[in-house]
């Protein structure tokens, strides 16, 4: 999640300057979140936190499906979308066995 806040300042940034090194930044950083996004996600369970202790939790999970559906707004990629919405699936299973 600290990737994805951090991307969120990228992306103001570059919104601002047009500077081309803070787009490719930008590029690169919102490409590596899509490509490992999936690891962070266990189904019908809270994603994990992080993926060196795979300790999962409700609290960042809840942050976790927030930054998906934003990425998707400044994107424009539905795959954050799906995930956004899958990762939201796993929250009402796990709300549901509460």
């Amino acid at each position: 999640n600290g990737m994805i806040f951090a991307i969120y300042g990228i992306y103001d940034y570059y919104r601002v300057t047009k500077d081309e090194s803070a787009k490719s930044l930008l590029q690169a950083s919102i490409a590596t979140i899509k490509k490992y996004i999936h690891k962070f996600r266990r189904e019908n369970e809270y994603s994990f936190y992080c993926l060196k202790h795979e300790v999962p939790n409700e609290g960042y999970h809840k942050v976790h499906i927030e930054q998906l559906f934003q990425l998707h707004k400044i994107t424009g990629d539905d795959y954050f979308k799906e995930m956004a919405e899958k990762f939201t699936e796993d929250d009402v299973v796990m709300e549901a066995e509460k």
